[in-house]
């Protein structure tokens, strides 16, 4: 038996070791404070483009096991809203609706800072929306509310769309823009984003100490 335990152990470090990590994993506080951004990496970084009006900067996206995190600046504070965090569930261009008819990326969730609606390829918008957290409609918890150069938000990873009840984050790699339609409109470059996982060093002192507890049990 305690041969077992040490080779289920083992297989279980090595399959946690070669989970993929693309992304950022991190538990944001969503309360307009951003130290603990500084930390994650800017996936895209949008130029000054958008004279007068809203003009998207840095986008940083983070997540733990509960919600996918998001960071965007402007690159002036005076005007940054609307500001629309879109999502590319199946990394598909060509299904999903496509911002500004550029083939970026085909959007099926999207947030209009922290309003949430779902759209398809024939609609920006198609009524439908999606559940769950938060306020039982998938709404982002977003800080600070209004305009301010830099923005926070969380987005469940439970959330489901009203009209097939099928998960929003149904795969772990998905693409995300950021962009607006105010003055003569900005968009960032597509974001390839995979769910991160915890470290494999938090999977391993939780396994040492499993085995640890077995030999113990063992031995009394």
């Amino acid at each position: 038996m305690k041969n077992r335990v040490v080779f289920l152990a083992l297989v279980t470090l090595s399959c946690a070791a070669g989970l993929s990590r693309g992304g950022t994993f991190l538990t944001a506080t969503i309360d307009g404070d951003f130290t603990e951004w500084a930390a994650v990496p800017v996936l895209a970084a949008d130029p000054a483009d958008n004279a007068n009006s809203v003009d998207i900067a840095d986008i940083r996206i983070a997540n733990d096991s509960d919600f996918l995190y998001i960071s965007y600046t402007h690159h002036a504070a005076t005007l940054t809203v609307p500001t629309f965090v879109s999502l590319d569930v199946d990394s598909d261009a060509a299904t999903g609706f496509n911002i500004f008819g550029l083939g970026l990326a085909g959007v099926e969730a999207q947030w209009q800072n922290d309003f949430p609606f779902s759209s398809s390829t024939a609609s920006f918008n198609n009524g439908f929306g999606m559940s769950g957290d938060f306020f039982g409609t998938g709404g982002a918890n977003i800080s600070p509310i209004g305009n301010a150069i830099q923005h926070e938000l969380a987005i469940s990873l439970d959330i489901t769309f009203n009209e097939t009840g099928n998960p929003v984050f149904d795969d772990a790699d998905f693409d995300v823009l950021v962009w607006t339609d105010a003055g003569s409109g900005d968009v960032t470059s597509p974001i390839s984003y995979t769910l991160a996982v915890p470290e494999p060093g938090t999977a391993t002192l939780f396994l040492a100490a499993l085995v640890a507890g077995s030999f113990s049990r063992r031995r009394r």
